[in-house]
């Protein structure tokens, strides 16, 4: 009976932590390798990237039916929708107004979409680079974040913690941590604390996956208008 405890916790944990785990592999390989030989080549970035989307979104696929904290009829609930609206808008507001300026830790290069040739290959990797900004990203990390991570804080027993629940340490840390773990550091906080309000407010995994997608949606329509491929 002893031995039942961990297994069923690990049983739980490895859903909500191997997609977020593959995510981070590519990008740390990426940063390790800029930091060793240059710029990686885009032929290279762009075939690592799609492996990187692919095999997350595999994984999250193969892993789907643990995920009983969304609930996507949540998104049905209207007040509910309109405050997840309103925290996209804002952490994407903050995002484009001050990410470049406050807390940026490591590499903002970025290729020049628009000087991918030929047609044909820039738009199928934009493609695939807004599927992965804008569907796999927000749910493999609000799964990690604020499913898994938020509540392991609380207690190692973390599928007994209710969704939206939080102490002070559990929403500081995963709020920072989650800024952390982003080249905006700032912005990437601040994302964090609304989206950790979010959840608190809502008691909705679902909710926060939106907000998130919606978020990354603005920011993907703002990066394509403008140039700024920094943010992407």
């Amino acid at each position: 009976m002893d031995d039942a405890v961990p297994v069923q916790k690990y049983s739980q944990m490895i859903p909500r932590v191997v997609p977020f785990c593959i995510f981070a592999v590519f990008i740390l390989a990426r940063e390790v390798y800029s930091h060793v030989a240059g710029a990686l080549p885009f032929e290279a970035y762009a075939v690592s990237y799609v492996l990187q989307v692919g095999m997350v979104a595999v994984s999250l696929i193969l892993y789907y039916a643990k995920y009983i904290e969304i609930v996507w009829n949540d998104l049905l609930n209207v007040r509910d929708s309109l405050f997840s609206i309103a925290a996209a808008v804002a952490v994407f507001g903050v995002w484009v107004t001050f990410g470049q300026h406050i807390l940026v830790f490591g590499s903002t290069n970025s290729p020049d979409f628009n000087a991918i040739q030929p047609e044909s290959l820039r738009y199928s990797f934009m493609g695939v680079r807004l599927l992965g900004a804008v569907v796999v990203v927000p749910i493999m990390e609000e799964i990690f974040w604020r499913s898994f991570a938020a509540r392991y804080l609380v207690s190692e027993k973390f599928t007994s913690v209710p969704i939206g629940h939080f102490t002070l340490f559990s929403f500081a840390g995963t709020a920072l941590l989650f800024g952390l773990e982003h080249t905006f550091v700032f912005s990437g906080i601040v994302a964090g604390c609304a989206y950790n309000l979010l959840l608190w407010r809502t008691r909705s995994l679902s909710q926060c996956i939106f907000s998130h997608a919606l978020t990354n949606l603005l920011l993907s329509v703002y990066v394509l208008n403008t140039g700024n491929w920094q943010f992407w």
